[in-house]
């Protein structure tokens, strides 16, 4: 399940700000969290499963933070309209539609899990020559994995 927890975050929790599927009470609290609830400076590399994490009454708000700022501040996106307008309005203003337009042609790619693949690929090849030696060094890095898991 960690693995799964990467975008349970402060920079990627506004992309909620833009899903018609979101409640307008709940843009409401992510509003607010936006103002008030501090976050973390640095945030974890990899996910850590909290007891935040597990609770059954969890929302997109729930990660949202001050950090969450510099979504906007990457992606070039107001974030003057969602603090100065209701969330019940948003559809109506231009600027929060053209802002859903860029979110909406936003392209998911993993590229660590890409480059992981790739780089397993290119280094198996170079150094095994039997489909028994790459299953060996795979299983080797499993190992590694499971006794180092912070690195």
């Amino acid at each position: 399940m960690l693995r799964h927890i990467w975008y349970l975050s402060s920079d990627l929790s506004p992309l909620s700000f833009y899903d018609d599927a979101v409640s307008v009470e709940t843009k409401r609290e992510m509003v607010s969290a936006l103002l008030h609830e501090d976050g973390e400076e640095d945030p974890l590399k990899r996910g850590v499963l909290t007891s935040k994490l597990i609770r059954d009454d969890l929302d997109q708000s729930s990660f949202v933070t001050k950090q969450s700022h510099f979504f906007f501040k990457a992606l070039k996106l107001s974030v003057d309209v969602l603090l100065q307008n209701d969330p019940a309005t948003w559809s109506n203003n231009a600027v929060y539609c053209r802002d859903q337009a860029v979110v909406r042609e936003l392209r998911v790619v993993n590229d660590v899990a890409e480059r992981g693949v790739k780089l397993i690929t290119e280094y198996a090849n170079i150094i095994t020559t039997t489909e028994k030696e790459k299953q060996d060094l795979l299983l080797v890095v499993a190992q590694h994995r499971k006794d180092n898991p912070h690195m």
